[in-house]
């Protein structure tokens, strides 16, 4: 077996050492892209589902609501307020919901509107009065101004003659046909 000299063998674990050194940096790099194209693609997917997200929420508000679509013309003179409830759930989806003791329903009213919305109806209803009014897509609910306002949850709270009116009127509303 030869021997090399000293030189040569410092010269040959040189190159090997480079050689080891150059191959572990080459690995160094290629973990490194590997990494740097793994967080390119999470990045990607992240932006993506941000993008639908945003786009998801924006898209459910953007509808309009009921309220907005519903257009109404009447005129009618001298006639009770139930008989306005009447005439706006006949010809509409809205559905009424208010205590006896918070309106007056047997009040005449005068209503003249063409091709407005039900705010504007109700506003001419109620000017003068003490009631107010908030509008739930196709649910009304009336109650006092005084008085916090009602809803559905705290109408059923109340005595049973009128949780049973109640009820019966959004049976009523909820019937597919109404039959009569």
């Amino acid at each position: 077996m030869a021997v090399l000299p000293a030189e040569r063998s410092k010269s040959v674990l040189t190159v090997i050492i480079t050689n080891l050194n150059q191959r572990k940096s080459m690995e160094k790099k290629v973990l490194s892209n590997k990494r740097k194209v793994k967080q390119k693609k999470i990045m990607r997917i992240m932006k993506m589902f941000m993008l639908f997200t945003f786009l998801g929420i924006g898209a459910c508000f953007a509808n309009q609501s009921y309220s907005q679509e519903t257009f109404f013309t009447f005129e009618l003179t001298n006639r009770t307020v139930e008989d306005v409830f009447s005439e706006i759930e006949e010809s509409s989806e809205y559905i009424f919901f208010y205590l006896d003791h918070s309106l007056d329903l047997s009040r005449k009213v005068s209503v003249k509107v063409k091709d407005q919305q039900v705010s504007a109806v109700l506003d001419q209803v109620f000017k003068g009065t003490d009631n107010q009014y908030h509008i739930s897509d196709r649910q009304i609910i009336i109650s006092k101004a005084s008085s916090p306002s009602v809803s559905p949850a705290r109408l059923f709270n109340n005595k049973p003659p009128e949780r049973l009116q109640v009820l019966c009127r959004m049976i009523w509303a909820l019937l597919p046909e109404r039959i009569l």
